[in-house]
């Protein structure tokens, strides 16, 4: 009776906008296709949602290769904004890892060689926030060092002492080509690899310190190569890391220039401790060196504003590629429902045929589209994780000293972070919604348009 009926509001309407014979008996099949659709509708008057809700699961199941299609192509396009994103966010932490590692959560330099850090070292030690200190780290750096190998020489280098710690914090964010930090015998230095090209030596070749003394002499001493490793240049570049002791042997002490200390904090994104040190307890002594807070002053710093330029360069090449991935995601969606609509001609024509309107039948559309992202944006989200995960830590480091400017380390970073899941979500999902209206617009202006005319 239902057939019947439909089929007698079918020909009235029909007959109503003149349609040809042939699309007459397609709106009939269609109507009997359609029993299960009105009669679903009759029996949950009332809950629209739920209606619309499995209208549109009935309409995936109806086509499954085309939903899996669908859900593929979402979760590849969602899988490289994740990846990218995490990369991005993976490459800040380390820029800022490295930031901190080699100045510090507090620097201090003194304004006079002839002062002794080691006295600040004490002051520190007897501080009401001593607990609050994980490490304090001695440095002692000199200047106008001239480096001669026998293939070349540099007229423009700096020696560091370090102390132990120095050392292992160097470990922590290099990678070593030959040899290592360890010094088993005095007059030996550790390089970074660009520098070991230009000198054109590697472990265990000999090089020529020459530098002039505070009273106008020039001296020279020796040293050998002990260690190769890849670092970043802004840091490394032009500088032999020797131990302190080493540095006190190759008499060079008397041509420093500066003395270092860094402090790192247990907890530095502790402010509230972080400024009780500065202004409590370094304040006091704030005549005999100059003070550097990592945090607070990162912009004063050269390697970090390289490192600025390079996050903000990441950032315009990660915005013009993810405004290239959301053309394409809406161009694919698109083109995909409105191949659907043709391929359900005749449904939406006896649809519109009985009443429906568009909003009406853009639910089912909306309810068909969240299901579709969905599932692609798990997948894809559950294979942005996996690739991440086997692809951290991978050293690209090999390849050129500028990758570590890059990526801020030696070795891939992927962060996952919630935010950065949040706003691929609402940007794929907001694309995917106007990408399935649109197309539906476009099919009611040029599809049914035309039948209404009787084309």
């Amino acid at each position: 009776m239902a057939g019947a009926e439909n089929w007698r509001l079918a020909h009235a309407n029909c007959g109503r906008f003149r349609l040809p014979l042939g699309l007459l008996v397609s709106c009939c099949l269609a109507v009997c296709e359609l029993d299960e659709f009105f009669w679903l509708n009759k029996q949950i008057k009332g809950k629209r949602f739920v209606f619309y809700f499995f209208w549109a699961v009935k309409n995936i199941f109806r086509n499954k290769r085309r939903a899996i299609e669908n859900i593929l192509f979402i979760a590849c396009i969602s899988m490289m904004f994740i990846l990218d994103f995490s990369f991005l966010d993976g490459s800040q932490r380390q820029m800022e890892k490295a930031s901190r590692d080699f100045s510090g959560d507090i620097g201090l330099n003194a304004r006079s060689s002839d002062l002794n850090l080691a006295e600040v070292q004490r002051h520190l030690s007897v501080s009401p926030n001593k607990n609050a200190i994980e490490i304090i780290i001695s440095e002692y750096s000199f200047g106008n060092v001239r480096v001669i190998s026998d293939e070349a020489y540099l007229s423009q280098s700096f020696v560091k002492g370090f102390s132990p710690n120095n050392f292992e914090q160097l470990n922590k964010s290099v990678e070593w080509i030959a040899g290592g930090a360890f010094f088993t015998d005095l007059n030996q230095a550790v390089i970074e690899r660009s520098m070991a090209r230009e000198l054109a030596v590697s472990v265990d070749d000999i090089v020529t310190l020459e530098f002039r003394t505070p009273q106008g002499a020039i001296n020279t001493t020796t040293c050998k190569i002990s260690g190769v490793f890849i670092g970043n240049k802004y840091f490394h570049l032009n500088t032999l890391f020797v131990s302190q002791a080493d540095a006190v042997n190759l008499g060079l002490v008397d041509s420093s220039y500066a003395n270092h200390l860094k402090i790192f904090l247990r907890n530095p994104d502790d402010e509230v401790t972080l400024r009780k040190i500065v202004e409590d307890d370094l304040n006091p002594l704030s005549h005999l060196f100059y003070t550097h807070v990592n945090k607070w002053s990162s912009n004063d710093v050269f390697f970090e504003e390289i490192f600025q330029l390079s996050s903000m360069f990441f950032k315009i090449l990660i915005t013009m590629f993810s405004i290239v991935l959301l053309i394409v995601l809406f161009l694919g969606v698109q083109n995909s429902f409105y191949l659907s609509f043709v391929a359900r001609s005749n449904e939406i024509s006896v649809l519109t045929t009985f009443g429906m309107p568009f909003v009406k039948m853009y639910l089912t559309i909306f309810w068909e589209t969240i299901l579709l992202f969905s599932a692609g944006l798990t997948s894809g989200s559950a294979l942005a994780f996996l690739i991440g995960s086997l692809l951290t830590g991978v050293s690209l480091a090999q390849l050129s000293e500028e990758i570590v400017v890059v990526l801020g380390g030696p070795k891939l970073q992927f962060d996952f972070l919630l935010q950065s899941f949040l706003w691929v979500g609402l940007f794929m999902f907001g694309s995917g919604l106007y990408a399935s209206f649109f197309s539906l617009r476009k099919y009611f202006k040029l599809e049914v348009r035309e039948m209404t005319r009787g084309i």
